[in-house]
């Protein structure tokens, strides 16, 4: 069973909730992680209503910190789904509520969650939870195959307590593969079994929404619910047993035939669009032959573009100006954003495909290129074309006019998905803010 990261400790004296960070003194130190940057959890009533949770101060304990905040008395959820499923789904739907009312909530992860006797909640901080599931060695089971990388706040919430929900209905994740690596795919393919062939006698209509919301329609492509219908939906279900009911020998023959029938098919499904990706390099390649071409004409379309200026914007305008740019190929807009040779490593991936996409739209007869933003917005449909580009931009203030950090989710093909953290440092001349510097911290990758 997957832990949590947090544990009742004594600091002078009284008792706190305590997060292990895995790290000694010294090197919590080195890791800036003093100034207790994490985002704020929440602390949930039944009934709904929220408050922060916040980080207090650090402690040693054996040689190893405890970040901490106040006590909760409550027990992990994953240790209530074993004793209470309905009350775990109940806790689900509380979460749920929470989360469409609060755009910032963290998403409910089982590893970051504790249930009150009361139906109270707390939820741990993202970061956080992150970082201790990441240092403990136990990133795939506490966070990994709950969590979808490519959404955004209130999608990967709703992603997470479909998962939950699923592994409460049939007794496993609805992604249970072994390694961090094969989850991510299994997610981004939506390669898992309907939650009907999972729990044989689940209600149809709870079933159907939930694999809506994990994007395991099996080829049929549907919207996702929003986070507000899921948790309603939660809500009215009054418990797990209210969920399943008893069927008879010879319906669960005819589910599990026709989940057999599905499996192949969705193997067939899986296996073409990994295919495609796997030799998508092998395009690459051959297109680059003559990306020279391409790049010419490209050039010479650029030159006739109006030019694009920063003038009377603020830095974080400048900033979300750059990275918008990226996801569409702008590099006109681009290079608007920086001084001579800043970012230009991104500046000539974007150039690079941007020929790449124009030479596939030559010999294919259709665009080769498709931005991640407009990819995932349409619901991650079954494709051809290259994803490339950022979803999930969020930028942070720093308290400096100077300095942001920037936060995204970056579509590369060959590369999978990376979690990303740029600090990005701009300087202001005649009236312009332009970014003069990015350093970049890959903070996952799938």
């Amino acid at each position: 069973m997957e832990d949590s990261v947090a544990r009742t400790i004594e600091v002078d004296g009284a008792p706190v909730l305590g997060v292990d960070t895995g790290l000694g003194r010294e090197q919590f130190a080195r890791s800036g992680r003093g100034r207790l940057a994490a985002g704020p959890g929440r602390l949930v009533t039944a009934a709904g209503t929220y408050s922060q949770w916040k980080l207090e101060g650090n402690t040693e304990i054996d040689g190893r910190v405890f970040v901490y905040g106040t006590a909760f008395s409550g027990v992990p959820f994953l240790n209530l789904a074993q004793t209470d499923a309905d009350a775990a789904l109940a806790a689900l739907a509380v979460a749920g509520r929470c989360a469409a009312e609060d755009s910032e909530a963290p998403p409910p992860l089982p590893a970051s969650l504790f249930v009150g006797s009361d139906g109270s909640l707390l939820i741990l901080p993202e970061k956080e939870v992150i970082r201790a599931l990441d240092v403990s060695g136990n990133l795939v089971d506490g966070a990994s195959r709950w969590m979808h990388s490519g959404l955004g706040r209130s999608e990967t919430t709703l992603f997470t307590l479909a998962a939950l929900a699923y592994r409460l209905l049939s007794g496993s994740a609805p992604f249970d593969a072994a390694g961090a690596e094969a989850v991510a795919l299994d997610i981004r393919d939506g390669r898992a079994m309907p939650l009907r062939f999972a729990s044989p006698g689940v209600d149809p209509e709870f079933a159907r929404l939930v694999d809506d919301a994990l994007g395991i329609a099996g080829g049929e492509k549907r919207p996702r619910p929003t986070l507000a219908d899921f948790s309603t939906a939660l809500t009215h279900a009054n418990g797990v047993s209210t969920l399943r009911k008893e069927i008879s020998e010879a319906e669960r023959k005819l589910i599990e035939a026709e989940g057999e029938r599905y499996r192949a098919r969705l193997e067939a499904i899986t296996g073409r669009k990994r295919f495609f990706r796997k030799n998508s390099t092998k395009i690459i390649a051959v297109s680059a032959s003559v990306a020279i071409i391409a790049l010419a004409v490209w050039s010479v379309v650029a030159g006739k573009s109006p030019q694009f200026d920063t003038v009377g914007l603020s830095p974080r305008d400048v900033a979300m100006t750059f990275y918008s740019a990226y996801s569409e190929l702008e590099t006109e807009k681009m290079q608007a954003c920086v001084t001579s040779g800043a970012a230009k490593n991104d500046i000539d991936a974007a150039i690079n495909m941007f020929v790449i996409s124009r030479v596939r739209s030559a010999y294919e007869r259709d665009g080769g290129f498709l931005s991640a933003s407009k990819w995932v917005a349409s619901g991650s449909p079954e494709t051809t074309k290259t994803i490339f580009g950022l979803v999930d931009l969020r930028i942070e203030e720093t308290g400096r006019p100077d300095e942001l950090i920037v936060l995204y989710s970056f579509f590369a093909p060959g590369q999978g998905v990376e979690e990303r953290e740029d600090h990005v440092s701009l300087l202001q001349k005649d009236k312009r803010w332009k970014i003069k510097n990015v350093e970049r911290k890959v903070r996952s990758k799938n």
